[in-house]
């Protein structure tokens, strides 16, 4: 993200790590120090394709129910509506996947929540990650399925 590999995400003034905003904590935070303009919380996606997923390469969030994770959906929407620009960032860990969906039949609520989400203005992006021995490396931009 540093290297504006991610163009919707590029830094202009800085990269923050841990940021709080109300009662949460997110991954990044993007823009000055003391006014962040745009908010990212990081999800790691390794659920494989469930037993109705036609297409192989959908994999699925979240693998359990995420009461952390419906936490920060509510508050990216406080971010989004607030003016600021809040991000759901999807790092997706397994190589044949091909696009991304809510996984409604492990938490219905966070795929609920998830839909509101991206109606009010919260951006939900993936990435698929090449992982070796080294390092992990964005390799390309996965759809989204809602």
């Amino acid at each position: 993200m540093r290297g504006g590999l991610i163009p919707e995400l590029s830094p202009d003034s800085g990269v923050e790590r841990e940021v709080r905003y109300g009662d949460s904590r997110f991954d990044l935070a993007l823009g000055p120090r003391t006014d962040p303009h745009t908010y990212i919380e990081v999800k790691n996606v390794t659920l494989g394709p469930g037993p109705n997923d036609v297409d192989e390469g959908m994999i699925a969030f979240p693998d359990s129910v995420t009461q952390r994770g419906q936490k920060h959906l509510q508050t990216l929407m406080q971010v989004a509506a607030e003016g600021k620009t809040a991000v759901l960032f999807f790092c997706v860990q397994h190589t044949g996947a091909r696009a991304v969906r809510p996984a409604d039949e492990v938490d219905a609520r966070y795929g609920e929540l998830l839909r509101e989400a991206v109606g009010k203005g919260v951006k939900v992006i993936a990435w698929r990650v090449a992982l070796s021995a080294h390092r992990f490396a964005l390799e390309c931009p996965l759809p989204v399925r809602l």
